[in-house]
């Protein structure tokens, strides 16, 4: 089996017909999920961005709390994969636009909330994506960021297919710089939690034990930003 190391758009669409039969899938569905129900319960948005959406894991949460549900992601495969899961019962409800958080295709103060799940990772100018978040963004109105850890011990994001492994680039920031960034463009920290094994609300006993075998490493953080003016 061949283990390839390429660019995030590429591993994307390659990987796209398996995204959502990793192992960790329901890791992050468990742990992500609960964070974003309650902060799309706390705040009263019409049009949400999922920046970064992948096949529109979170889009059956956020359909029950949003008017418009858009979402943007580079990989065509992973948009998809998300028509296939989701248009026949929501043909209206889905609206899908290829591109990436560097060139957000919406006009300015366009959104009331934004939801961006495992994406900083793979953006090497985390400066630009916040300056893009917050022009779409209203006044007033929050992003909940969610990736993993900068400390967490891995170097590329893996994923396994049948064809061998694909390991896509990996960009690690400090929290610091990330919500250094994100002050620079008008974004205001409102939360920044950090998430070791004890402190999950779903525990894997089986899978991703590596996990429980050190329960003090951090595994990923939550970052919550609103937009001041």
């Amino acid at each position: 089996m061949e283990s390839t190391s390429i660019k995030v758009i590429e591993g994307y669409e390659r990987v796209s017909p398996f995204f959502d039969n990793q192992k960790w899938f329901d890791f992050w569905r468990k742990n992500e999920g609960p964070i974003i129900l309650e902060w799309l319960k706390k705040n009263s948005i019409k049009k949400l961005l999922d920046a970064g959406c992948g096949t529109c894991p979170y889009y059956p949460l956020a359909k029950n709390y949003v008017e418009h549900y858009y979402g943007i992601d580079p990989s065509e495969g992973m948009l998809s994969k998300a028509k296939e899961k989701f248009y026949k019962e929501s043909p209206n409800g889905l609206n899908l636009k290829q591109a990436d958080l560097i060139h957000i295709p919406y006009e300015d103060n366009y959104f009331d909330g934004i939801l961006s799940t495992r994406v900083l990772s793979h953006i090497d100018l985390v400066e630009i994506g916040f300056s893009e978040l917050s022009r779409v963004l209203r006044p007033q109105k929050q992003c909940l960021i969610t990736d993993v850890h900068p400390e967490h011990n891995y170097e590329n994001t893996g994923f396994q297919t049948p064809h061998g492994k694909i390991s896509i680039n990996t960009f690690k920031h400090s929290l610091e710089n990330i919500c250094s960034a994100a002050k620079q463009n008008g974004l205001n920290v409102v939360e920044l939690k950090e998430f070791d094994f004890n402190s999950l609300s779903y525990k894997p006993k089986q899978k991703l034990r590596k996990l429980r075998k050190f329960p003090e490493n951090k595994i990923f953080y939550l970052l919550i930003l609103e937009k001041t003016k």
